[in-house]
């Protein structure tokens, strides 16, 4: 989370563990494979998506997750599989990047899906939220970079692409202007920012 010396981790085990630079603990075990997770910026809610129960499950990370486990404050049914989360600046928007391309947007205080739309021929491994929540990107192993408007679901503008390479992480800068896109070329796996 922005401001905290906390990381967590989920694993294929279906284990969250805590991290900080003095500790390290187990939180919980889900029972389950943790096949994406993503904090809220404010670090107050937790997101973890299990595609062998088709869920993504939200947290209130201020109370003890390790004793409410069973009680996440939201369980959002998906029909993808899911590969990417992100949330929006505010911790309003979970974008949920699948593994068939599309993409769903989700109110975290509710649980309800605000829009859902198909991005990508191949499954998509990075989305992130600009600060206004009024942009989604999209990337993944088709190598394209996909804007999309937040609320209208459809596709704006492919701005880079390339089938050589797969998109693996995305983030917009503070102010929203500026992507930074990180990419693996498929012949010679080299890294490019």
């Amino acid at each position: 989370p922005s401001g905290s010396d906390t990381l967590m981790s989920a694993d294929l085990y279906g284990f969250v563990e805590n991290w900080t630079q003095e500790t390290h603990e187990t939180q919980f075990g889900t029972g389950w494979v943790c096949d994406a997770a993503a904090f809220s910026p404010d670090g107050q809610c937790l997101a973890i998506a299990c595609n062998s129960t088709s869920e993504v499950r939200l947290w209130d990370t201020r109370r003890q997750i390790r004793d409410d486990f069973a009680k996440p404050l939201h369980v959002i049914q998906i029909q993808e599989m899911s590969a990417c989360l992100a949330f929006s600046a505010d911790g309003k928007l979970l974008v949920v990047g699948g593994a068939d391309g599309g993409i769903s947007i989700w109110e975290t205080a509710t649980g309800i899906n605000v829009s859902r739309t198909h991005v990508s021929d191949g499954p998509l491994l990075a989305v992130a939220i600009n600060t206004e929540s009024k942009l989604v990107a999209t990337g993944g192993i088709s190598g394209k970079v996909t804007l999309i408007p937040t609320h209208q679901g459809r596709q704006r503008k492919l701005v880079a692409g390339s089938e050589e390479s797969m998109i693996s992480a995305l983030a917009f800068s503070p102010d929203g202007k500026t992507l930074a896109v990180s990419a693996t070329h498929q012949r010679d796996e080299s890294n490019c920012i």
